[in-house]
């Protein structure tokens, strides 16, 4: 009786609840007894917020040795804060009716970041720097010098979300400010996706449009010129 309650609670989601479990037990060898001590207290909508992408549990990283740093980076700006949510947003209405910002979406990000993006009042406050890539630069190399990996450094959908729609209200015409609008993208932060891939958010200025183009890539190399927030 207690499993088919389960089954029926977690529906067409079963498949992700029994992916998400493979992974805290076998990548990250998470005690058994621990596990399911977990499942058995943890909030019905925390756990869908966990198979949604809402809510996100973090492993706690072991001490670092020799951690790679690329020296394709340079340092442009220090403490770029995003304030803190304190009424609803909504991103699927602040995205597709906003009057003062216009934005075109690629095929990844709608299916990925803003179509099973939900609505937030309780994000806190967020600090970012940013850095310019001084030289053709890998997705591995970002990730291994920011410490970023599948259970460490990465942010959800909404703050991903939020964080775009702060700062482009800051440069609705493409005015100068924090996000690039040379023609080159700023990456906003990487986040795991329904499918279990981690990838990359980033937004770039169109001038023929005069829109914010958003995008949701696939690990790949990027050219210099190209900027990123690593989160403080």
């Amino acid at each position: 009786m207690a499993y088919k309650k389960v089954v029926e609670m977690l529906g067409e989601n079963l498949a992700s609840f029994l992916e998400l479990a493979k992974k805290w037990l076998v990548d990250w060898s998470v005690d058994t007894k621990k596990l399911l001590h977990f499942f058995h207290n943890i909030k019905k909508e925390d756990l869908i917020g966990l198979l949604d992408g809402t809510h996100a549990v973090q492993k706690l990283p072991l001490p670092v040795s020799g951690s790679k740093k690329s020296n394709k980076l340079k340092l442009e700006a220090q403490g770029i804060e995003i304030p803190e949510l304190t009424e609803e947003f909504d991103p699927k209405n602040y995205f597709t009716e906003n009057q003062k910002v216009k934005y075109y979406f690629g095929d990844n990000f709608q299916k990925h970041v803003l179509n099973p993006a939900q609505k937030v009042s309780n994000l806190t406050a967020m600090s970012f720097d940013k850095h310019k890539f001084t030289e053709t630069i890998y997705g591995k190399e970002i990730m291994e010098h920011f410490q970023i990996s599948e259970s460490v450094g990465l942010m959800t959908r909404e703050e991903i979300l939020r964080v775009i729609a702060y700062l482009t209200s800051l440069q609705p015409k493409g005015e100068s400010g924090t996000l690039q609008t040379n023609g080159y993208s700023t990456i906003i932060g990487y986040m795991m996706c329904h499918d279990g891939v981690v990838r990359a958010v980033r937004v770039d200025w169109y001038s023929g449009t005069s829109m914010w183009r958003c995008y949701c890539n696939d690990l790949g190399d990027w050219n210099a010129g190209h900027e990123l927030l690593s989160r403080n």
